[in-house]
């Protein structure tokens, strides 16, 4: 009867230490599923948030610029030109690289002429902008100004002189309302013209009336791009690449300029 109280008594017991045993088992087994599991998303965070922020860092490093195309030059009869392109001097501005506009702002006011109607009209454009998106300052700037602003480019981040082309046309207006005027691009204009959005940089100017209007998708060009390297604070240390873009076609016309003259 001991002997068989003893054995009832055992088989008792390892049936409590098996039991025991696979509750501790099922126990580290989890234990271990989910330890493998915290370790298997810290590393792929760990690897996803390198491969962001490596992304952020190489599209913080470089820059595109892009730049306004030569339109083509209208002639008469004879090879005059009647809209011609001439050098102007402008100052472009990323407003995402500029630590303190106000600071540049006061800046700007002792190199360039930037008073304060030019201030607020600048912030009420940039309102309606992008951070990111170049906006012209200024496009008409005298060279003593231009070359002031690159003697103190160093103290000044996310602007940048530009040499650009205005367009010219013959001094006595003779061909005026037939050449016709360009000026910048327009909401309008983007919304309904599709060959426009795709081309569209800061700065460009179309063709409102006239032959310039006429013409506008032949003669406006196509826009380069300058791509260069910046450090931390946004200002450019090294030209990487430049396409310069291709000029507009050149037409010649059937007008006789002199012949206008007494029209």
């Amino acid at each position: 009867q001991n002997h068989n109280f003893m054995r009832s008594f055992s088989e008792t017991f390892q049936n409590k230490a098996n039991l025991i045993s696979r509750r501790m088992f099922i126990l580290s087994t989890i234990k271990v599923g989910v330890f493998v599991s915290i370790i298997s998303r810290l590393f792929y965070l760990q690897i996803s948030e390198n491969i962001k922020y490596r992304s952020l860092s190489d599209k913080n490093r470089f820059r595109e610029w892009k730049m306004v195309p030569q339109r083509g030059i209208i002639e008469d009869f004879f090879g005059k030109k009647i809209a011609d392109n001439t050098q102007t001097f402008q100052l472009h501005m990323t407003p995402e690289d500029v630590p303190n506009l106000e600071e540049l702002f006061f800046k700007l006011s002792k190199i360039i002429d930037f008073n304060e109607t030019k201030r607020k009209r600048l912030i009420k454009r940039l309102k309606k902008r992008k951070p990111w998106q170049p906006i012209i300052v200024s496009d008409n700037l005298s060279w003593p100004e231009f070359s002031k602003l690159n003697l103190f480019l160093h103290e000044m981040q996310g602007v940048k002189p530009v040499v650009a082309l205005a367009r010219k046309y013959s001094e006595d207006g003779s061909s005026s309302h037939i050449v016709g005027y360009v000026s910048e691009v327009s909401v309008k204009d983007l919304e309904s013209t599709e060959w426009l959005r795709e081309i569209n940089v800061p700065g460009l100017k179309i063709g409102k009336n006239g032959l310039e209007k006429f013409l506008n998708k032949r003669i406006v060009g196509q826009p380069g791009i300058q791509r260069f390297e910046v450090n931390a604070y946004g200002k450019r240390i090294k030209e990487l690449k430049l396409f310069e873009g291709n000029a507009g076609e050149n037409f010649r016309t059937t007008i006789d300029q002199e012949v206008q003259k007494f029209t």
